[in-house]
């Protein structure tokens, strides 16, 4: 009987553990900080996260773009997310990251980030209907933090951005 009842139990959690995976909210974007604005990015729309590789400047190209960088062999463009907004060019620092975008897009490149700042989900955040400032940033949202101040995401559509000319038209 010892036996029945050790393979009742065993079945019992492991119903509850599989019920408890269906009610785990699953992450939807990749939250990451560039100049004063924080940022939700679609894991879809990501390809890689790393630490900033050594980068080579191009000249007369935008302030914007930082230059080329050879990642496992493949030469990616690297653009200052803050910058390109118009912003003070991110800081390069140990947080520093480089967000390749992901390869369905076609595009050899990525951005620039102050830092990283973990997977998001949707739990928390309420979408503002407001008009975004910009075509590539997908929809604005604000969350209360435990302090009870407020905090705006805005997310990055990196189909849009990657259509908007003066992201692709990094020369001078």
């Amino acid at each position: 009987m010892p036996r029945h009842t050790n393979l009742r139990r065993f079945q019992e959690a492991l119903a509850e553990r599989l019920r408890s995976a269906a009610r785990t909210e699953r992450a939807v974007w990749l939250g990451m900080e560039a100049g004063a604005h924080r940022y939700l990015l679609r894991l879809e729309h990501a390809g890689e996260v790393l630490p900033l590789p050594d980068i080579t400047p191009v000249p007369l190209t935008r302030p914007w773009f930082v230059g080329l960088a050879n990642v496992r062999g493949k030469l990616v463009s690297v653009a200052d997310l803050a910058a390109f907004l118009g912003e003070s060019p991110a800081p390069r620092s140990p947080q520093s990251r480089l967000v390749l975008f992901a390869e369905r897009f076609g595009a050899q490149g990525g951005v620039v980030v102050s830092r990283m700042l973990g997977l998001k989900t949707a739990r928390g955040l309420e979408r503002r209907e407001v008009r975004a400032p910009h075509a590539w940033i997908g929809a604005l949202f604000v969350n209360r933090e435990d302090n009870g101040l407020e905090r705006e995401w805005r997310e990055l559509d990196v189909g849009a951005l990657l259509k908007n000319e003066g992201f692709l038209q990094a020369g001078l």
